[in-house]
């Protein structure tokens, strides 16, 4: 006998994701990023836009604002000795 899991909508899965992680505590720039990949509403000016550049930076768009440059995040150096 085979369990029929019902196959859920990718907007259900979104909405369960951004459910869990809203509870999680994260520094404000970090919850504008999940926001903004969740597609939710979740810093003010809402984050609505974003890419990683090829030098590492995370340009954003915030709602009714052009790009600004967000810091890059500190990645460990490998030694390369």
């Amino acid at each position: 006998m085979t369990d029929h899991i019902p196959i859920r909508e990718p907007d259900q899965i979104r909405q369960d994701c951004a459910r869990k992680l809203r509870a999680v505590e994260v520094s404000d720039h970090f919850q504008a990023i999940l926001g903004c990949l969740l597609g939710e509403d979740w810093s003010t000016p809402r984050l609505i836009a974003m890419f990683i550049t090829p030098d590492g930076h995370l340009p954003g768009r915030y709602e009714g604002k052009t790009l600004k440059q967000l810091p890059a995040p500190a990645v460990a150096q490998e030694d390369t000795r």
